[in-house]
């Protein structure tokens, strides 16, 4: 049997209620508990016997590493992996993120207060998304912080900020403004190794889930 990734923090109750939607019975404490490593009952319901809760930042690598046998995250974490992606497959994806499960994913955008868009030496631009922010950026200096990176505009530091954003909630408070088209869009999504021997029960586990998934979008 596998193991599944849990993902902790702002992912964690929306993929619970989906998991539970499909019939995995949830294991005590699980959102509470300061605990990592959970097992589930046997089930024909799905291909695993345990839970390993992680960081969605962190799980393609315990993916790639065989460390769980599948793992929920975000389409953002899996570019920013870089090659360690490679060897990953997204078998399904979700559009439900931190703050919602609207019908459209959460979006990676480019923010800015007043200034005018600029990329040279002198530019500094914030973000948890150095590889994403390269996409935008050629010349610009990008500084790595660990969430918040609104915060660094709005100090004075950085002239821009790229982050995920769900309803736009945090931008619109501190008067920073989105610049052009979103740079990915970000979906939950459900990782495997490509060369993994249960792809094939992670597969038809992931299409329980969609269905699933749509049912509920649809009330």
């Amino acid at each position: 049997m596998a193991v599944l990734g849990f993902p902790n923090g702002s992912l964690s109750e929306h993929t619970r209620q989906l998991l539970e939607a499909v019939g995995m019975e949830m294991p005590p404490g699980l959102l509470t508990e300061r605990k990592y490593s959970f097992p589930l009952p046997p089930s024909e319901l799905y291909p695993f016997d345990g839970l390993l809760v992680l960081r969605p930042q962190d799980m393609p690598l315990a993916v790639s590493v065989g460390m769980v046998d599948a793992g929920f995250s975000g389409m953002d974490w899996l570019v920013e992996a870089g090659q360690i992606g490679e060897s990953l497959v997204a078998v399904a994806a979700f559009d439900y993120s931190k703050a919602t499960t609207k019908k459209a994913p959460a979006i990676v955008v480019l923010g800015r207060p007043g200034q005018e868009f600029h990329d040279t030496e002198e530019t500094i631009v914030a973000t948890e998304y150095p590889v994403l922010a390269r996409r935008r950026f050629k010349m610009a200096r990008i500084i790595v912080v660990r969430g918040k990176a609104e915060a660094w505009v709005v100090g004075g530091y950085a002239h821009f900020c790229v982050d995920l954003c769900d309803l736009g909630t945090t931008c619109r408070a501190n008067n920073l403004v989105i610049v052009g088209e979103p740079i990915i869009s970000s979906p939950t999504i459900l990782l495997a190794r490509k060369d993994s021997p249960f792809l094939p029960a992670i597969r038809l586990f992931a299409e329980k889930l969609l269905r699933k998934f749509a049912e509920l979008a649809e009330k």
